[in-house]
Order: structure tokens, then C-alpha cells, then sequence
């Protein structure tokens, strides 16, 4: 394939959805254009009217043949829409000499009933559950139902129980009006299933709080943590935590043994999260950033990309105190474990060891077979090192805005 052969063309990675229920957040749209143009910016309408507007990426695409092509990434905030009976989707590709407008299609608005549309609360507790164990569901439960700050709703999404289990919980929370329990059809996984919980938030909350289903919550954890956001003004709150097995005994009093606590360090934050989940609070204001999740590679964890995510387009700070009680058993998604300090000996003989390692792996005849694997690392990291840069831009560009102002 040559450039004179190849027309100007917008594609998307995945087509929109033909309908959408009432009670969705967001609205991502992804895709790519391919030009012999300079091209500079993207601009999202919906029924006409201007929703987002994104500098596009230019980036490389094997499958054209070493064509260049132009990245696009919008994620709409849907509240304000929700009064149309449908969304008519367009994009306008502007650049020095070329400008096209293309219709994406047309997205149906289901109306549903929300927990949105029954209570408004400031914080939102986001718990994903799968085939809890009753005895820690409850003790985590209660220390929910307990805190001292109450202007709360629990949204707790779970990922594909058993119908027993699922159903007893159902009663469980049956006679409490600020929880709201929801099931997937089939199991998304945690990864994919905090992300649907997030999807279902609206705007009205001013806080989002993770949650596990079988740890305790100590009494003041939201009201610290909110007090503590609050009077810092950063975007994410973490605190520590204390590790406890499965019969209530403290078998470590706090999370920071032979680990390092370097939130300031945004390399180190990148290769090595600090923040648990269940410790998190973080403003709602970077649910659009946030969403959706980039895409599942090795263990990527929910956590570790809030945090992270956090840290580049704003602000952490960190609570010195265990305010959760970390339950440590056989069938935690995480674990605890302890990182000691290695004498430099050890860590030349584990670098001599992997030095090794790669010359083996060297000499097989079917090491070309990872090399789809490594493109598709290559691809993922790529997307979404661009999406933090240009996030990172835009914050600056906010800020500096904020100080002439």
C-alpha cells in the first residue's frame, strides 16, 4: 500500500453502543484518522452541540502499511443529556488545509430507574464483591454502618456470586436505604467490576471511597479522611493500615514494614503502588480521567491507577494512621507481603540470574512467539503514557489559567 492509495478515513476501536441506559456517567469514544495532512485537534458534538474538544496523538500503525495515523480519545460526562431520547454522535477533524465532519451514529437513551435518583449523598463507597465470606461481610458491613460520618451511600456491585449467597446478602441490606446492591449478569473480574461501579456514579458526589467486601473500617476513617482532603486540598487521601488474620488477631500494627512510602516519587509511584484500596478517598472531579480503566495487563490493580493518576494531574496526601484493619486470608485479590531489604550481593546474583534466564530463553526456537505479547505491552503502554501526558498538560494549563486569573 502506497500514501496515493489510501483515502482519509475516521475509524473507531469499537462502535458505539446502539442504546444506553438513563443511569450511565460517561461516554468514552476512541478511534483514529489517518491523513497525509498535519492535523491538529478533534472536536466531539452531540445533537449539535460541542461536548469535548482534544489535540490529536500522532502515533504509528503497522497494519497501514507505516502510515501515520492520528489518535482520538474523548470521555463525555452523560448527566446533562439525559433530557434528549437519543444522542446524535459527530466528529469535526480540523488541520491547516483540511477539515471533515462525520456522523458516528446515534445512541438510543433508555430510561431507568437510579439510586441517583433516590438519595444524594457526598461520598460514595464503592464496593465490589464476589462470593464473600459471610462472617468477614458482615464485621465490614458494620463498620460501615457504624462511622461516625453518615452522609453516605454504599454502592456495591457484585461480579457473578452464587444465586445463595448473593440472595442472603440481598437481605442483608434489604431494610438500609443508602445501600444499593447490584449483579452482573456474568464475572467481570475486580479490575473491570470497581470500573462498572465507577460508571454508575453521578456527579452529585463530591467523594468516592474504595471499599473491600471483609475488612473493617476503623469508626472516624471517613470523617479523617475527608477532614484531612479538605484541609490539604489534594485530589486523593490514603492512610495507613493494620494487618489482622482471620480470627481478629493484629499480626502486624502497620503496613510499612521494610516497604517504602514514596508518594512524592512519581517514577517510584509508577513501578510500585502505595495506596490499598479500602484506605482511598479521592474527589469525584477525576472520574472523567479515570474512566475508563486502560486496558488489563499482568496485575494491573484499580488502586494503582487512581493513585497514580492522582499524583500526575494533581495532588496525594497520606494519613498517619491505620484507619483500616487489612484481613489477611487464603483468598484475598491482594495480599500483604513484606519487602526487605536486599544486601547488594543478593540483588547482583538476581540480575545475574535474569541475565541468564534471557540468554536461555535466547536460544529457543519459539521465542518469536513473544513477540505479539511484547507489541501488545508496547501498544497498551503507549495509549496510556499519551493519556497521562496529555492530562499532566492539561492540569498545567489549569493551574497557570488559575494563577493570571
Amino acid at each position: 500500500m502506497v500514501d496515493s492509495e489510501v483515502h482519509p478515513m475516521i475509524q473507531l476501536y469499537s462502535s458505539l453502543p446502539r442504546q444506553i441506559s438513563s443511569n450511565a456517567y460517561t461516554l468514552s469514544v476512541n478511534g483514529w484518522h489517518n491523513s497525509r495532512e498535519s492535523l491538529r485537534s478533534a472536536t466531539l458534538r452531540v445533537n449539535g452541540n460541542q461536548v469535548s474538544h482534544t489535540p490529536l496523538i500522532y502515533c504509528y500503525n503497522q497494519s497501514l502499511d507505516r502510515l501515520g495515523y492520528y489518535q482520538f480519545n474523548f470521555i463525555v460526562l452523560l448527566d446533562s443529556l439525559f433530557q434528549e431520547s437519543s444522542l446524535e454522535v459527530t466528529i469535526e477533524i480540523s488541520g491547516k488545509s483540511l477539515q471533515i465532519d462525520q456522523s458516528l451514529g446515534t445512541i438510543e437513551i433508555k430510561q431507568v430507574p437510579s439510586h441517583r435518583q433516590i438519595l444524594r449523598k457526598r461520598v460514595a463507597i464503592c464496593m465490589a464483591m464476589y462470593n464473600p465470606d459471610i462472617k468477614h461481610f458482615t464485621a465490614q458491613l458494620d463498620s460501615i454502618l457504624n462511622q461516625s460520618y453518615l452522609d453516605y451511600d454504599l454502592i456495591i456491585q457484585d461480579d457473578g456470586s452464587d444465586i445463595d449467597t448473593f440472595n442472603l446478602i440481598d437481605q442483608m441490606v434489604a431494610d438500609y436505604p443508602q445501600i444499593f446492591l447490584y449483579r452482573n449478569e456474568y464475572n467481570l473480574g475486580f479490575y473491570s467490576n470497581f470500573e462498572k461501579i465507577l460508571y454508575r456514579l453521578g456527579t452529585e458526589y463530591t467523594y468516592v471511597a474504595y471499599c473491600d467486601q471483609d475488612d473493617i473500617w476503623e469508626r472516624d476513617k471517613l470523617q479523617e479522611q475527608l477532614d484531612a482532603i479538605t484541609q490539604d486540598g489534594t485530589d486523593l487521601v490514603y492512610s495507613d493500615l493494620a494487618i489482622y488474620d482471620d480470627k481478629g488477631r493484629c499480626i502486624q500494627p502497620t503496613f510499612w514494614v521494610d516497604r517504602s512510602n514514596h508518594r512524592e516519587d512519581t517514577v517510584a509511584l509508577l513501578l510500585n503502588n502505595v495506596a490499598t484500596g479500602s484506605t482511598i478517598l479521592f474527589r469525584s472531579s477525576l472520574l472523567p480521567r479515570l474512566l475508563p480503566f486502560p486496558q488489563r495487563v499482568v496485575k494491573t490493580f484499580h488502586d494503582h491507577w487512581t493513585t497514580y493518576l492522582a499524583s500526575v494531574i494533581g495532588s496525594i496526601s497520606y494519613i498517619d494512621k491505620p484507619l483500616v484493619r487489612y484481613l489477611q486470608h487464603d483468598d484475598n485479590v491482594t495480599g500483604f507481603v513484606r519487602f526487605k531489604r536486599v544486601p547488594l550481593w543478593k540483588r547482583l546474583a538476581g540480575l545475574l540470574s535474569l541475565f541468564i534466564i534471557g540468554l536461555k530463553l535466547l536460544t529457543r526456537q519459539n521465542v518469536s512467539s513473544l513477540y505479539p505479547v511484547l507489541l501488545e505491552y508496547q501498544e497498551v503502554f503507549n495509549k496510556n503514557y499519551q493519556r497521562l501526558i496529555l492530562y499532566r498538560i492539561a492540569a498545567q494549563a489549569d493551574h497557570q489559567l488559575g494563577d493570571t486569573v
